[in-house]
């Protein structure tokens, strides 16, 4: 039987890299994946509690039952016009 007798008498490689790890991820990304639910549901929280009572108090600009004046008054603005610079005595 010849042979390389060197490889024979190796035993298991053992790499270190492929040690089990808590659920096959990092605990260092297992935090980080934790801070980042946590800073996406305060932003949550923030936003909607400032969100919603500006859309209370700006409700009624919302609605657009003032934009016919607007466009009235802007009609009547344009139609109003102005004396030339030229034309007084």
């Amino acid at each position: 039987m010849g042979g390389n007798a060197s490889a024979e008498a190796s035993g298991p490689v053992r790499l270190r890299f492929a040690q089990p790890r808590w659920g096959g991820t990092s605990l260092k990304f297992k935090g980080f994946v934790q801070l980042v639910a946590l800073l996406v549901l305060i932003t949550l929280a923030v936003s909607h509690s400032l969100v919603e009572p500006m859309v209370l108090l700006l409700q009624p600009f919302f609605v657009l039952s003032w934009l016919p004046w607007v466009f009235l008054g802007a009609g009547l603005w344009l139609l109003a016009g102005d004396d030339p610079p030229n034309s007084g005595p």
